[in-house]
């Protein structure tokens, strides 16, 4: 009987504790998500960078946004030169949450926008190969009332 009783106990605790860990993880993830890049080009190749992005970045952000998963993407560039941070562009996408962001659209989606595989990847090295410096900034939101 002691032993049926420690088991319930162990068990009520448990789901106790998984149930507070969800909430928690719902009140930190169940809003929208604010993630930033940004990428330093190799000079002289800004134009060639930003048509490559158009042409085989955006559609698949663009894919993410009409299926909910994303709810704004904004592409910015700097108007003055400013040494730090380094940065030509920045991208910056409102997610509608974290499991959004954390999911997105798998490779399955690239796939379906891009049937002609070889040239997605292709275009895609050389976007990478002509981006000198690339990081990302995950923000989350900090209440202050």
């Amino acid at each position: 009987m002691k032993l049926i009783t420690r088991i319930s106990l162990i068990v009520l605790l448990l789901v106790g504790f998984t149930a507070g860990n969800l909430r928690a993880q719902e009140n930190n993830g169940g809003g929208p998500r604010t993630s930033q890049a940004y990428y330093k080009i190799t000079p002289g190749h800004q134009e060639e960078w930003l048509n490559l992005y158009k042409n085989y970045h955006y559609p698949i952000l663009k894919a993410l946004k009409e299926q909910g998963l994303i709810k704004s993407i904004t592409l910015l560039k700097r108007d003055r030169h400013h040494l730090v941070p380094a940065w030509d562009y920045e991208l910056e996408i409102v997610w509608r949450d974290k499991v959004a962001q954390a999911t997105g659209g798998g490779e399955g989606l690239t796939h379906k926008l891009f049937p002609d595989w070889a040239d997605y990847q292709k275009n895609e090295a050389r976007r990478w190969e002509i981006t000198a410096e690339h990081w990302d900034e995950d923000l989350s939101p900090v209440p202050v009332q």
